[in-house]
């Protein structure tokens, strides 16, 4: 859809898409499905931002296949491997592939989900146990970034300061096009013990933590405009998780999307 959230297009079944840095093509997970001509197998897709036909790049053949992040040059793709054996409550590990399918790799042996690169194409962030952890592309150096809880204080649109908690469960972490800051969902529980998944944002050196949304409903899965000043997320604050739009200040809070369904894990093209 435009970025007004006018004019959606139906591209194809699938979830978590991304689009590859030139805006030419979106990697997605491709559900398996029956179709008049067989099973359509699932896995790693990729597909024209034009439309088209996928084209299925690694098979999900017995493991669950999530959340792929394109490198800045757009030579590779990171996502998400589970065995289907282990459960669908274990944890993941990270690995990288070509974006033609060749030289699949393995980042993570202790676990990770959701990997996001850093603009410089030299560092990935994760999910592990619900903590933020940053890693070097290769896989080496894995530092935990940020553990929970969290206390702080923030200022509601009303001008009321109130102490929240940021409990953890911390997911999607997306790092701003600058390269200065991370936008992730994570439970937050205000003073009367009410809990939802929120969007925070916080500076790469540890600083300026800030929640960008605070209502009764859960936020999630944001992804930052190309010019670093808008996040879009995934919202149940209507009667149904629709899109949203919101300054990187928290500021001019906008709803896209009112369609009959639920409108999932926003992207923006480049």
């Amino acid at each position: 859809m435009d970025a007004n959230g006018s004019n959606p297009t139906r591209l194809c079944r699938g979830m978590t898409p991304a689009f590859s840095p030139d805006g030419k093509k979106i990697a997605f997970i491709l559900l398996a499905s029956w179709t008049p001509g067989g099973l359509t197998r699932g896995g790693l897709a990729l597909i024209s931002a034009r439309g088209g036909k996928p084209i299925l790049i690694y098979p999900g053949n017995n493991t669950v296949i999530a959340c792929p992040a394109w490198s800045p040059d757009g030579k590779k793709i990171a996502f998400t491997i589970k065995p289907i054996s282990l459960g669908y409550e274990s944890l993941g590990d990270i690995y990288v592939i070509n974006a033609d399918g060749s030289n699949l790799t393995r980042l993570t042996k202790d676990g990770g989900e959701e990997p996001c690169w850093s603009p410089d194409g030299k560092k990935i962030a994760f999910v592990r146990k619900g903590a933020i952890y940053i890693m070097n592309a290769d896989g080496s150096n894995v530092t935990k970034f940020l553990e929970f809880p969290i206390y702080s204080e923030i200022t509601l649109p009303n001008g009321t300061r109130i102490n929240i908690r940021i409990l953890g469960g911390a997911e999607k972490p997306a790092w701003s096009p600058d390269g200065k800051k991370i936008a992730f969902d994570a439970w937050v529980s205000d003073e009367k013990g009410n809990r939802y998944y929120q969007i925070v944002v916080i500076d790469t050196d540890g600083s300026n933590l800030r929640v960008l949304t605070f209502a009764n409903a859960h936020s999630r899965w944001p992804s930052w405009s190309p010019d670093g000043k808008k996040i879009a997320f995934s919202s149940n604050a209507g009667d149904s998780c629709d899109i949203y739009v919101v300054d990187a200040d928290g500021s001019n809070l906008t709803r896209l999307t009112d369609y009959p369904g639920k409108e999932l894990f926003p992207t923006w093209s480049p």
